[in-house]
């Protein structure tokens, strides 16, 4: 059975998170539950400029936003929880 921690998942990798200015991009660390909030959103950002942030940092890691929304999804709801797999695949 393959579960959120298979092997093509990133180690780590940031997200956005719908909270207050200043406190909207996470950080998933792969098996962890949760996220921890960065210093890296500032309170005058928009939420567009937010997201902006996430997408470019994860690029550098290489990381999808695809990969991101799991990765956010199995720590927020369980890494090996089986409503996330499909066709085999952890989705």
């Amino acid at each position: 059975m393959v579960t959120h921690e298979s092997d093509d998942m990133p180690n780590c990798c940031y997200v956005f998170i719908h909270a207050s200015p200043g406190a909207r991009v996470g950080l998933v660390k792969k098996g962890a539950p949760g996220w921890l909030i960065t210093s890296v959103d500032q309170k005058d950002m928009s939420d567009a400029d937010a997201r902006k942030v996430v997408e470019v940092l994860n690029g550098v890691k290489g990381v999808n936003p695809e990969m991101a929304d799991r990765m956010l999804a199995a720590a927020t709801t369980g890494w090996r929880c089986p409503r996330f797999q499909l066709e085999g695949i952890a989705a």
